[in-house]
């Protein structure tokens, strides 16, 4: 992992606390009572959160908010309101902000979505190539059912109704 010097940035204010963020992912609350100075911060609370929906999250201000966007919103430049942030190790607990990245909803469709998982199909026939996009796609052109062309692709089948359409039906590399 990079050297990434460790620093906070005062996220908010209350009347009882002064909430910080750490760049290590950490978010503490300082009770104002309990400081001499303005710059005495000898009591800090460390506030893990709680989970919720497989995110680690806070309440300020009697608000929700996820401490990933927290945390993105003061540490990541380009960070936006209505991102995504991800996690380079996978893991929705390890905040610190090396492991975050920030990326779009289409980024995360297209990883996730139906095309992530669509390998292209090659028909030929007279010696004429047509690529599509997905099995459904060729199975649309020519007109079989989705698991027909998935059973015959995938070599589950002996005999097949494509073997008389007299075509050359095969995955792209």
């Amino acid at each position: 992992m990079n050297s990434f010097e460790h620093y906070s940035i005062k996220y908010d204010e209350s009347n009882k606390y002064i909430w910080y963020c750490s760049s290590r992912g950490y978010v503490y609350k300082f009770l104002k009572s309990a400081q001499k100075s303005d710059l005495d911060f000898s009591k800090p609370i460390l506030v893990n959160g709680y989970m919720h929906h497989g995110f680690r999250t806070i309440k300020i201000h009697n608000k929700q908010k996820r401490l990933s966007h927290l945390i993105g919103s003061l540490f990541l430049k380009d960070y936006y309101p209505g991102c995504l942030i991800g996690f380079k190790d996978n893991d929705p607990n390890n905040l610190a902000v090396p492991n975050m990245f920030v990326y779009s909803y289409k980024e995360h469709g297209l990883k996730t979505g139906y095309k992530a998982k669509s390998m292209p199909v090659v028909i030929e026939k007279n010696n004429k190539r047509v690529t599509h996009r997905s099995v459904r796609s060729a199975a649309k052109t020519l007109n079989v059912s989705y698991q027909t062309l998935s059973d015959y692709l995938n070599g589950t089948v002996v005999h097949s109704v494509i073997d008389d359409l007299n075509v050359n039906v095969f995955y792209r590399n």
